[in-house]
């Protein structure tokens, strides 16, 4: 399966052609950001909801799944990073496995996956990259511009 990139951008987001859309969230990260924020634009702010009425936290380890209507994907889940300041290559290691363990698990064929702000979105970049290679699915990461230089530069 292939591993792609993608821009972090309004258009962008709504040009993806992908069976699910999988976004990280710390739990002091008010209001969102990255492609989370953008999704939960598109959602009329319904991931913002589920956080405020306490469905959801953002706690490391915890999922969310809640359908999608107003972004371009099947389904949305959410996965918790815990709090950022807290978040390290090894939290957010845990993480990404747990999100693409919980999204092949699911029969996703196809995924669109944010680069959260924590760890730095390089770093963050290169571990999803080396986590999805191997997975029976397309990724499309969705970063900011330096993030996804450095995976371009390191062949992902």
């Amino acid at each position: 399966m292939g591993l792609r990139i993608a821009l972090l951008d309004l258009a962008v987001l709504d040009a993806l052609e992908v069976d699910s859309l999988a976004v990280f969230v710390g739990e002091d990260e008010r209001p969102l950001r990255g492609l989370a924020g953008l999704a939960d634009w598109r959602l009329c702010g319904g991931l913002s909801r589920l956080l405020a009425g306490g469905d959801f936290r953002g706690a490391a380890g915890e999922t969310l799944l809640t359908p999608a209507a107003g972004v371009p994907a099947r389904r949305v889940f959410a996965f918790g990073l815990g709090r950022l300041e807290a978040c390290d290559a090894r939290v957010f290691a845990e993480a990404a496995q747990h999100a693409l363990q919980t999204l092949v698990r699911a029969g996703a064929p196809s995924a669109a996956l944010g680069l959260p702000d924590r760890p730095a979105g390089t770093e963050a970049a290169r571990i999803l990259a080396g986590l999805a290679q191997p997975l029976p699915m397309d990724i499309t990461l969705v970063g900011d511009g330096p993030a996804l230089a450095a995976i371009s530069k390191a062949g992902g």
